[in-house]
């Protein structure tokens, strides 16, 4: 992945965010597009939204609630059709035997969600509970019903068994993996008594090696680095829970 230099990075506008969201969900009203223009002062002075909460990121003060609110729920329901729910063993048996065979050959972009771990105080070695994960190989993939983005809930008794179901996907080191922040998601999936194996990449690192400042511009996030690359915010976790 060739990451462009720092003279290409794009500056967020959200008024023109606004009016391109807006002819994809005619349900923002012009209400909204006021409050959005009110900021484009304060807009100008952030590389990005590190939150999709509303936490500002960067110098600026923007709280892009209007856009999140009024077309939240459209894109949650374009999302859920492309997304298979992974919640029994036998349903990941299906998908395993398919990541490490049909689409073995493709690479796989993988994430944790953890709760129990202050990361301010504890490191992941033996902290924290993986609640779910999730696994993208691409549009092109059909894990059924033209599903192609897998998310396995990890919250029942059960949790560890599923996991344990997706060893020879995780631990197969010819199968390509990409992560944000490896080394973290690395010791929480060791913790269930898993290797990793077959590190492609890690998004986080990436991010530092084309641009070192966005520390002080933004942060590494990945709600914060879709806006950059994508130009659209990231759906944050506690807005999906809501």
């Amino acid at each position: 992945m060739q990451l462009p230099p720092k003279s290409s990075q794009p500056k967020i506008s959200l008024p023109k965010l606004f009016e391109e969201q807006k002819e994809k969900y005619p349900s923002i009203d012009k209400g909204s597009a006021h409050n959005v223009t009110k900021r484009e002062a304060a807009a100008e002075k952030s590389v990005g939204v590190d939150k999709i909460n509303g936490t500002p990121t960067g110098k600026g003060s923007v709280e892009p609630e209007a856009i999140i609110q009024s077309n939240l729920r459209e894109r949650l329901g374009c999302i859920y059709d492309k997304v298979l729910v992974v919640d029994t063993v036998s349903a990941a048996k299906e998908v395993v035997g398919m990541l490490t065979n049909q689409y073995r050959h493709m690479v796989h972009a993988c994430d944790t969600e953890v709760s129990k771990i202050d990361v301010k105080q504890e490191t992941p070695v033996d902290h924290g509970e993986i609640v779910c994960c999730s696994i993208y190989c691409g549009p092109e993939a059909n894990f059924g019903n033209g599903k192609s983005c897998i998310w396995v809930d990890l919250l029942d008794e059960d949790g560890r068994n599923l996991l344990a179901e997706f060893a020879p996907f995780f631990e197969d080191p010819s199968i390509k993996k990409v992560w944000h922040n490896y080394s973290f998601d690395n010791h929480v999936i060791e913790n269930y008594g898993l290797k990793l194996a077959g590190f492609h990449a890690d998004t986080m690192h990436m991010a530092r090696l084309w641009n070192s400042s966005r520390r002080l511009e933004g942060g590494y996030s990945l709600e914060a680095l879709t806006v950059i690359f994508l130009s659209c915010p990231m759906l944050g976790y506690a807005l999906v829970k809501s």
